[in-house]
Order: structure tokens, then C-alpha cells, then sequence
């Protein structure tokens, strides 16, 4: 027989070894877990007004789509997560174990696994559609037969990939331009997944799948699930431009490859822009460095890029001469005023709201910094430059269909917040903290992520 005295003993002896910081990580994740079931689930039943809350926290809000009957099936996951969590830790240890044993496996399991994510973000595509989104099948229908293709000066590769995809996939198998887009987000999921998963594995060591997944826990994740918009091949580049920022300060590849790829991202999506100040300070490290000629090859190179991709588009229906008319760069002709934000309480509370539907990880940048996790190494500061960016971007330009329709305009910014949190929170020295913190926020962060996912792909049904 057990000797329950002992091991409750030995359960109480554990949680007072606790560290302060352990329980400053937990407490967020049980205030924040408590906010998704007051805001999303309890509120309209507890509160007289409590669809104006819920309406009005739509981070928090999206456990509004489980039943009674569904949070019935908690108490009985987590059972069987207390039973089967050592046998299975040592089963998924031994199995990786076993895959990096043979460096052919890890790469066949990492193509196979981005091949499987690829299906997954199909078969639960996204059935919400914003304006623009509507829109597409609309323009796509005037002016790719009459000018081969439809495209703007602010997303030009992507307007310009997606419509001619949907021009050649509607005469051969008459997909309407909403199947074509599901299709090509699809395959960006993919292109991601395999992309960071080969990012984890050389920054994380033996955690890298942990890590890489932990990463994936924001309601970003949104944008590969067929997403009719033009963000998903921009996120995939600023993902890519990331990564080789990281190999550049680590000495591993050349400041010509982040700028070329940062130059590309541009060509796609003009909110890219947003992340020149990082590739500013690489050319800074560069100077210091004394690597001059990969300072001038990687501008010049840059600039050609993008100045042939003008010339380009100038000859295929966008003309250089609509830039400053019909460009959100140049204020469709300098009303900035329409497009930058009026400060207001209520818009910032929106934009707060979306930090933590696309983002929930950016909270466990205030424990980071309290117990000093984050240094100020090189890789750091390019991050947090990158991410006042991004943020530049979420708190500066105006939604223009509303900040929850614009959802997938500031999505984007959840990579390098992403990318600080988790490469920063492996400084943690405490073996127990870290497996238990991470596990536990994956659990909260996802819940509400996969919620918010699945609603969206059922929505109308």
C-alpha cells in the first residue's frame, strides 16, 4: 500500500521549495485563465450586462464558444494528464532520443510533421472574412483578365501571386478566389512550420520541438489557417528575415542575406518597412565590425531589389506615377491624418485586447525583465528593436476596418515578441520552473488560441 502521508508530505516539502519567481509565472497564468473564463464563458451568465463585456474583450472572450457539457471534460484531461504525464514525458524522450540519433530522421520527421500542419490548416480554414476579403473575388474578376493581374503599390507581390494563382486554378478547376486563398495560406502554414522547426532545433537544443510549439501558441497562428488576406507569404519572409538576422550575429551567414530577405519581404507587403530599423542596427554591428563591403553589397543589392520590382510592376498594370496617389505609404496622396491613429482610450484598449489574442506570450516579458532574464545581447536588442517596429505599426496606423477585422494587418508583431519571450525564458537555470511554467502556459495560451481557431472555422455553420 502507499504511503499517502509521505507523499503528501513530499508534495508540500516541493511547493514550498518554490522559488518567488515560479509562483510571479503562475499567478499571471491563473489571473489570465481566470479572465478567459469570467470574460468568455461566465460573464454573460453572472453578469445582467455581461454581453457588453464580453463583446468588448474580445482577447479574452473566446471561451464564449464552449457549452457547459464541454468544461465538464477539464477535470477529466487534467486526470488523466496526472497519470500519464511521467510515462509519456519518458516515451516522447526516448522518441526524440531516437530520431536524433540519425540526423536524416530529424529532417524526414521535421518535413513530414510541416507536411501534416499543411492539411490541418487547410481542413480547419478560417470562414471569417473581413471587407477586403470579400472584396477579392470582386477585383480579381475585373482586372485580372484585363490587366493580368491585380496589384497595388502597398502589397505587391502578394496581390500579384495570389491573383494569377486564382486566374490559373479558376480554369482548371473553377476554384473561386476564397478556395485559392485558403490554399495558398495553407501552404505558407507549411512553408512556416518547417521553417521554424529548423530555426528551434539549431537555437534550442534538446527543447526545440517544446519550444518551437510554445512559439505556435499565439492566435497568430490564425493567418495559415486559409486566411483571405495578404499577410501569410509577408509573415513566412519576416520569419525568414528573423532567423537569418540570428544566424548574422551569430557568424554564422552574411548581413547581405537579412538584407535581400528583409528587401524581398518589402516587395510583398509594405508593412515590412516597419522592420527597417532592426536591419538599421544590423548594419550597425556590421560598421563595427569592419564589414564594409557586406554593408555596401547588402544596400545596394536592397535597393536594386526593390527598384527593379517598381519597374516591374510598371509595366504590368501599376504604374511608378500611382505611388504617391494610391500608395497607404504616401497617405494616398498625404492624408496621413485618415490613416494614423487618434489616441483614444477606447481604440488603445482594442489594440491591448489584440495583443493578447495574437500574442498572449508578450506578458511574461514583465517576470523576464523583473528577475533579469533578458540580457542585452546582440540578438536581444535586434528583437526588441524589431518589436517597437511592429508595435509602431499596432499602435500607430489606424485599423481601417476596425482593430478585431484588422486582426491580420498587426499579426505580424507577434513573431519577434514571440522569439524574445522564449529564447529569453530558456535563461531560466531552475530545470522544474521552466518544464512546469512552459507547460502550463502552452496549456492556457493555446486554449484560448485553438478556441478562438476552431470558432472561426465554424463560424456560420
Amino acid at each position: 500500500m502507499p504511503n499517502w502521508n509521505k507523499k503528501y508530505q513530499d508534495i508540500l516539502v516541493s511547493i514550498q521549495r518554490k522559488p518567488f519567481e515560479y509562483w510571479f509565472y503562475l499567478s499571471l497564468l491563473g489571473l489570465l485563465f481566470l479572465s478567459y473564463l469570467i470574460i468568455g464563458f461566465f460573464a454573460t451568465r453572472i453578469f445582467e450586462n455581461g454581453n457588453v463585456l464580453r463583446d468588448a474583450n474580445f482577447g479574452f472572450n473566446q471561451l464564449k464558444a464552449w457549452r457547459f457539457r464541454d468544461f465538464a471534460f477539464v477535470p477529466f484531461i487534467f486526470l488523466l494528464i496526472l497519470i500519464f504525464s511521467r510515462p509519456l514525458k519518458t516515451r516522447i524522450g526516448l522518441f526524440f532520443e531516437w530520431l536524433e540519433s540519425k540526423p536524416w530522421r530529424v529532417e524526414l520527421f521535421i518535413a513530414l510533421f510541416a507536411i501534416a500542419m499543411t492539411a490541418i490548416f487547410f481542413m480547419f480554414s478560417t470562414n471569417f472574412l473581413n471587407k477586403d476579403g470579400r472584396s477579392f473575388q470582386r477585383k480579381f474578376g475585373r482586372d485580372v483578365p484585363a490587366l493580368g493581374a491585380h496589384v497595388t503599390h502597398d502589397e505587391m507581390w502578394e496581390l500579384y501571386f495570389h491573383s494569377r494563382f486564382w486566374f490559373y486554378t479558376h480554369q482548371s478547376f473553377d476554384w473561386d478566389v476564397r478556395l485559392s486563398y485558403r490554399v495558398v495560406s495553407s501552404l505558407m502554414g507549411g512553408v512556416f512550420v518547417y521553417a521554424l522547426l529548423k530555426y528551434a532545433r539549431q537555437r534550442f537544443g534538446a527543447r526545440w520541438f517544446a519550444l518551437a510549439l510554445l512559439i505556435c501558441s499565439g492566435g497568430y497562428m490564425q493567418l495559415f489557417f486559409g486566411d483571405v488576406e495578404n499577410y501569410t507569404m509577408t509573415a513566412v519572409l519576416i520569419f525568414f528575415y528573423l532567423w537569418s538576422t540570428d544566424g548574422y550575429i551569430q557568424g554564422k551567414n552574411s548581413l547581405v542575406v537579412s538584407s535581400l530577405v528583409l528587401a524581398i519581404a518589402l516587395t510583398f507587403h509594405l508593412l515590412s518597412g516597419f522592420f527597417l530599423p532592426s536591419l538599421a542596427y544590423l548594419y550597425f554591428l556590421a560598421i563595427q565590425r569592419k564589414q564594409f563591403r557586406s554593408v555596401i553589397s547588402g544596400f545596394i543589392l536592397s535597393a536594386l531589389i526593390i527598384g527593379l520590382n517598381f519597374v516591374f510592376f510598371s509595366y504590368h498594370g501599376l504604374p511608378i506615377s500611382n505611388l504617391w496617389t494610391s500608395s497607404f505609404a504616401s497617405g494616398q496622396g498625404g492624408r496621413y491624418s485618415d490613416y494614423l491613429v487618434s489616441p483614444s482610450f477606447e481604440y488603445y484598449s482594442q489594440i491591448i485586447n489584440l495583443l493578447f489574442l495574437l500574442v498572449p506570450a508578450f506578458i511574461f516579458i514583465i517576470p523576464l525583465l523583473l528577475f533579469k532574464r533578458i540580457k542585452l545581447t546582440e540578438a536581444n536588442v535586434h528583437l526588441l528593436i524589431a518589436i517597437a517596429g511592429a508595435l509602431l505599426l499596432t499602435f500607430g496606423w489606424k485599423a481601417q476596418l476596425g482593430v478585431y477585422n484588422d486582426w491580420n494587418l498587426f499579426a505580424v508583431s507577434a513573431l519577434p515578441i514571440s522569439l524574445l519571450v522564449w529564447n529569453n525564458f530558456e535563461n531560466i537555470q531552475d530545470v522544474d520552473l521552466k518544464n512546469e511554467i512552459s507547460a502550463s502556459a502552452g496549456f492556457v495560451f493555446s486554449l484560448h488560441s485553438l478556441t478562438w481557431i476552431m470558432s472561426n472555422h465554424l463560424l456560420g455553420r
